[in-house]
């Protein structure tokens, strides 16, 4: 069953979506929070113990997993009943064994093929990264709305029914995770009109700029990662100058290498429309030293090789 976050696990997930990992890795979630339900704490120790993974903590994360796991047991069938926590336990076993996969390539292959994928949950959402061909259908989101958001926007972005969308966002209007994942398709989505004001449709590039710049404005949840998206919004949306001021305090900012790639596509974009083709060939060398496999470069030498064939063709 879906529950409405209280106040301060709220903040926990809007600092996570955020990509502000160091910031929860600090905190002190058995002495700083008091939650009102079992859930809430568990929820909160799993979003902790996610940032830690994000940094590359492994040890502390595999601690605060075992330690987790005890709580969960020593509190069923009392304060949470066995199939619950039957389901928290596997998302426990299955964090472990991603950081067992992002540690050595190894995969658990048995624990994941006894993870249900028509049920959503944590383990599901892990699973899912760890083998992303994986056949996952869910039927409902009701026991975990990130796994069935991960899942569903994981698949294909550009085909994904914004009706669908709209149903979600009317039943679950309090989400932060959803409404993370819907302004991050309306920014991404290259099939729907960005212009649209269709009430029933809140995928679209407008709402997710307002979204992004909120965000931004918070010192809780003003973050590289969330200013990286507001850039790509001002991008789009062909605000120059505010896309540069993004770039200048990005440039202020320590930011993390998992979005470095997000970054360097976004200032190319800038310096393609400012038609600075010096700095644009030079974040294009950086790009390929630092990514040469990535689809972005990829792309760049089809269209070069593309380009040399038509330059050989009149020659």
């Amino acid at each position: 069953m879906y529950l409405t976050p209280e106040k301060e696990l709220y903040t926990i997930i809007q600092q996570y979506y955020s990509g502000k990992f160091q910031d929860i890795a600090f905190l002190d979630l058995d002495v700083e929070f008091d939650f009102s339900n079992i859930l809430y704490d568990i929820e909160a120790h799993f979003y902790k113990i996610r940032s830690l993974i994000e940094l590359d903590d492994h040890t502390n994360a595999s601690k605060l997993l075992a330690q987790l796991e005890d709580k969960i047991i020593s509190n069923t069938p009392t304060n949470i009943d066995s199939k619950t926590s039957d389901l928290l336990v596997l998302d426990i076993k299955v964090l472990n064994s991603f950081i067992e996969f992002k540690s050595n390539g190894k995969v658990d292959a048995e624990l994941l093929d006894s993870v249900d994928t028509e049920i959503p949950s944590l383990a599901l959402v892990y699973k899912s990264i760890i083998q992303p061909d994986a056949n996952i259908s869910i039927a409902s989101p009701d026991l975990d709305l990130e796994a069935f958001v991960f899942t569903l926007f994981s698949k294909d972005a550009d085909n994904i029914d914004p009706k669908t969308i709209s149903q979600f966002k009317k039943h679950y209007s309090d989400s932060l995770i959803l409404d993370f994942a819907v302004s991050w398709l309306g920014l991404v989505n290259t099939t729907l009109d960005s212009n649209t004001n269709d009430a029933d449709s809140p995928i679209n590039l407008k709402n997710s700029y307002y979204f992004f710049d909120e965000l931004t404005s918070s010192s809780n949840t003003d973050s590289a990662k969330n200013l990286i998206n507001l850039l790509a919004c001002q991008l789009k949306l062909g605000n120059i100058p505010e896309s540069i001021e993004c770039i200048e305090k990005l440039d202020t900012l320590n930011v993390n290498p998992k979005w470095t790639y997000s970054l360097l596509i976004n200032k190319i974009a800038l310096n393609s429309l400012t038609s600075n083709s010096l700095e644009r060939n030079r974040l294009i060398e950086e790009l390929k030293n630092k990514f040469p496999n990535s689809p972005y470069v990829h792309d760049l030498n089809e269209k070069s090789e593309l380009f040399d064939s038509i330059v050989e063709s009149y020659n």
